[in-house]
């Protein structure tokens, strides 16, 4: 594949079983219809297919006034899920083997763009396999 195609990030145009990995960043909090997409990436994952995604994740409840902020709101904050819930979106959609990192480092970012929200997000990496690929690292079985 060359070049770019525009998409819904709900409906991709790729054929199922194209891809070996799927990596996005900052997507999540501004779908809708998180299980949707999920699903998608799963789909033109192929068998043994690596997703991995660097986003934000709610470590608590986010107090409402901060929230609905406009920094929250354009920030890639507002729309946060819990590890927990992405963890369980991962299950639903087919994969396996997720691996969900905050990194704690990333506080000190967070705090100099929107102060207090530090304490409510923190940035991660997520990473999750479709089942079915190859169990060993032979050239032969990875094909």
């Amino acid at each position: 594949f060359k070049g770019v195609l525009r998409g819904d990030a709900t409906k991709l145009p790729f054929a199922d079983n194209s891809f070996d990995v799927v990596i996005t960043s900052e997507v999540l909090e501004h779908i809708q219809d998180d299980v949707s997409a999920i699903a998608e990436m799963v789909r033109v994952l192929k068998p043994g297919g690596r997703l991995a995604i660097s986003d934000v994740v709610a470590l608590k409840t986010m107090p409402r006034e901060l929230a609905e902020s406009v920094e929250a709101l354009t920030g890639c904050i507002a729309g946060s899920a819990s590890i927990e819930e992405l963890r369980a979106l991962l299950v639903e959609a087919g994969f396996d083997a997720d691996q969900i990192q905050p990194r704690p480092e990333s506080r000190a970012v967070i705090a100099q763009c929107m102060p207090g929200a530090e304490d409510y997000v923190v940035s991660a990496t997520i990473e999750a396999q479709k089942p079915g690929g190859a169990s060993c690292c032979a050239p032969s079985c990875c094909s």
